[in-house]
């Protein structure tokens, strides 16, 4: 797989690590291939100024629907986006999509944020290869 289509989404993810709050980490999670960060509502601006800052595009359950065909596939068969819940969207020569899962718990003391790299285009990007950039990327520990 030719990486250099993904490097503003590795740069994207570098800015994301690197802003990820003190005592806190990324994990992996399977269920989604998806890299995993759970974090106290306590720091959640920070975290969101971050993201906000490095993803062009976002919806909630209400504006879903006037994101791109690609985001909407993506999101129907992945995440099942609910109110309060957000999605961002990178999107690189209409092949991949880097996403990011904003699931605040019921309970609203603690955020869940997954981010995942897709395939949308022509080009494919086997699971694995997507696991290993995002755990390269965000420093992935588990």
């Amino acid at each position: 797989m030719n990486t250099q289509n993904l490097d503003r989404f590795r740069e994207i993810c570098t800015r994301i690590a690197e802003g990820t709050p003190h005592g806190h980490s990324w994990k992996w999670d399977d269920r989604f291939n998806a890299a995993l960060m759970a974090f106290d509502a306590a720091v959640k601006e920070r975290v969101f100024g971050t993201v906000i800052n490095e993803f062009v595009q976002h919806w909630d359950a209400t504006s879903i629907a006037e994101a791109s065909q690609r985001v909407r596939g993506i999101v129907d068969s992945t995440f099942d986006i609910r109110p309060g819940q957000l999605i961002f969207a990178a999107e690189a020569n209409g092949d991949f999509i880097l996403l990011a899962a904003w699931w605040p718990w019921a309970n609203g003391s603690i955020i869940s944020m997954r981010i995942g790299l897709y395939s949308t285009g022509r080009t494919p990007i086997p699971r694995d290869d997507a696991a290993r950039c995002l755990r390269e990327w965000l420093d992935v520990k588990e």
